[in-house]
């Protein structure tokens, strides 16, 4: 069976869709959706158990809500998926065949974002360059991000201790430990992700603050005091999104 882990904070608006939406595109394969929640205040876990879905608490940001969430879970294969991020149909034959290939341990999907008609003409291509650039990015460095469904067998997930313990680049860093005990694989068709954060902030904007998270995880500085930085752009203004913003330190 394949656990499907969904990181949650303030998700309500976002939660049904993606719940109805995974069920579908699972196409009659056995999963199990596991919501681990961050505290939230908008009723979403308690929409998650209207929703028949398995309830967990206690993680005070994303790496802690998965590692919670893996505990949790009863499958074989692990799969962590955001509120706002839509899989392929048959996602659980894809990451069947990808785990079949010799010396295969896990992985991710391509990604693209979601339709978004209120975007405008120069964000949409601005949003198609960040998906472009992304693309050439992880197919270089074997770095994926959880907007990405990074999917793990289970006994390799335990044997790497999991989610590294930081606020920040969580995704990064269990990339390259995924990288250092096996081969991971990047499957098609792409996950669709909300464009909602980078909309919020202005996308050139975003994606520049993201690329100095990059380089600043690169050259080691604190995680901590980046995810400070981080999310003091990411509460200013108005129309900053409620919920990504909190623990995400994701480009898509």
């Amino acid at each position: 069976m394949l656990s499907i882990i969904i990181p949650t904070l303030n998700e309500a608006r976002s939660l049904a869709e993606t719940a109805a939406h995974t069920r579908s595109a699972a196409n009659g394969a056995a999963i199990e959706i596991i919501v681990s929640d961050c505290g939230s205040g908008d009723g979403t876990a308690s929409l998650a158990c209207d929703l028949g879905l398995h309830v967990v608490g206690g993680g005070d940001c994303r790496a802690a809500a998965q590692n919670i969430g893996a505990r949790a879970a009863s499958g074989t294969v692990l799969l962590f998926l955001h509120a706002d991020s839509l899989l392929p149909r048959d996602f659980p034959r894809l990451i069947s065949r990808a785990l079949d290939r010799p010396g295969v341990v896990g992985g991710a999907f391509d990604f693209e974002f979601d339709d978004y008609p209120q975007a405008e003409a120069l964000d949409a291509q601005c949003l198609r360059w960040v998906v472009l650039v992304n693309r050439i990015r992880y197919r270089w460095t074997g770095n994926f991000y959880g907007d990405q469904s990074i999917f793990v067998r289970r006994d390799v997930f335990r044997r790497l201790g999991g989610f590294p313990q930081v606020r920040l680049m969580e995704d990064i860093g269990f990339s390259r430990r995924l990288r250092g005990v096996g081969r991971t694989a990047i499957l098609r068709p792409p996950v669709r992700t909300s464009p909602r954060r980078f909309l919020s902030h202005g996308v050139v904007r975003q994606f520049a603050q993201d690329l100095t998270l990059l380089g600043c995880d690169s050259i080691g500085i604190c995680p901590v005091r980046m995810w400070e930085h981080y999310n003091g752009w990411n509460r200013r203004g108005p129309n900053a999104a409620p919920c990504r913003s909190e623990s995400d330190g994701s480009a898509g």
